[in-house]
């Protein structure tokens, strides 16, 4: 008699999994989270939701704004921010921070936070073309830029425009009533807005790249560091050409001209370098020249080329994982084996969500509504 019970109860047992896993296979699946409108800036994911900039490709064409999504939500995105020109865009805990522009002249940049459903607060003013965000307990920092006196001129040092980045203390995210910001370093630029990445803080160090010379043939990216109380920047590397970087848990990941092609510019190579110290490495090569580098922990993963490539932990190929279509950095994130990205459509623009693994998947079923999310009514762009 128990031997029928038994295979009844394994059947049943079998059968809940399965539909287990249909389920979170079906919730999990990729799915669209919210139409764009115009390119997307600085796309940051946390644990209650994805961030994201909506800005016109040229700016004084339409205003900017910062919009959410609580993971798993159903109820549209809602508005956080809305400005002349939002640059850039930094998440901490229960409160977003973005660099805006509030109109076209100099100066007119502010750094802003916004926190549930209270009004925005203007932090600091009078910012010169702001952007690079990053936020941590202890400090804010950016980068701001000025143009060059003399336009289209080239020597030994070049004319060009000048970058600040600068950073001012600060207590669970927010300056003190008497913070003043400081200078960490300067770095040259071709634009009126800073050219390179400011990447992350890491173990008491502030970690960014810069490009010098990028009107010129010659022209080369720098990746340093430098301690978040100031000091002497540390060059890590450098690469030939206009290159990415990405900040890991404990590595940090740049690009560089391949080393394997017939014509160097074709492709690209990716390196690492210990955050602890050590000895750089070619991970692998034969990427496509145009893309977007970023990490999901300390696991590299690269955008180009129609697809996203897994980045191998030892020298070998990249290995084709997903289809996607972002080709340049803040357009995609990596995150708990979820890649989210914009999708085109005919006459639509969205940004998708597409698990990697399993684990994406599950994660992707269980995701729920956040109170940051509740806190804000949900807002169709």
């Amino acid at each position: 008699m128990g031997t029928p019970r038994k295979k009844i109860a394994i059947i049943a047992v079998l059968g809940l999994a399965a539909l287990v896993a249909v389920a979170l296979f079906v919730r999990g699946r990729a799915r669209p989270l919210a139409e764009v409108a115009g390119e997307v800036r600085d796309l940051t994911v946390t644990p209650q939701g994805c961030f994201w900039i909506d800005a016109p490709a040229q700016a004084g064409k339409g205003p900017a704004r910062i919009y959410f999504i609580a993971h798993g939500s159903r109820g549209g995105a809602a508005k956080l921010l809305e400005f002349y020109d939002i640059r850039s865009l930094a998440v901490h805990g229960q409160t977003a921070y973005a660099l805006v522009e509030t109109g076209p002249e100099d100066g007119a940049g502010q750094l802003v936070a916004q926190t549930g459903a209270g009004p925005a607060q203007t932090l600091l003013g009078g910012l010169h073309s702001p952007q690079g965000l990053i936020v941590t307990d202890s400090l804010i920092c950016w980068t701001e830029s000025r143009a060059a006196p003399v336009e289209g001129i080239a020597h030994v040092p070049i004319l060009g425009a000048l970058s600040a980045i600068r950073t001012v203390p600060a207590s669970g995210g927010k300056p003190g009533p008497d913070s003043q910001p400081r200078l960490l370093a300067m770095a040259e630029s071709a634009t009126p807005h800073y050219e390179g990445q400011v990447l992350g803080a890491r173990d008491g160090n502030l970690y960014w790249t810069e490009r010098l010379a990028s009107r010129l043939p010659g022209a080369v990216t720098i990746f340093r560091r430098a301690p978040e109380t100031g000091g002497e920047p540390q060059t890590l590397g450098q690469s030939r050409g206009a290159q990415i970087a990405a900040l890991g848990e404990e590595h940090i990941y740049w690009t560089d001209a391949s080393e394997e092609l017939a014509v160097p510019s074709s492709g690209r190579v990716v390196r690492r370098l210990p955050l602890q110290g050590g000895e750089q490495e070619a991970i692998t090569d034969w990427l496509p020249s145009a893309g977007a580098l970023c990490t999901d922990a300390d696991r590299p993963y690269y955008a180009g080329g129609g697809w996203l490539w897994a980045i191998p932990r030892t020298l070998d190929k990249p290995m084709p994982v997903l289809r996607c279509n972002a080709s340049s950095p803040g357009s995609l994130s990596v995150y708990r084996d979820n890649v989210i990205d914009l999708g085109v459509k005919p006459g639509a623009k969205q940004l998708f969500r597409q698990p990697l693994s399993w684990r994406g998947y599950i994660g992707g079923a269980l995701a729920g509504v956040t109170p940051f999310a509740a806190a804000r009514g949900a807002e169709a762009p």
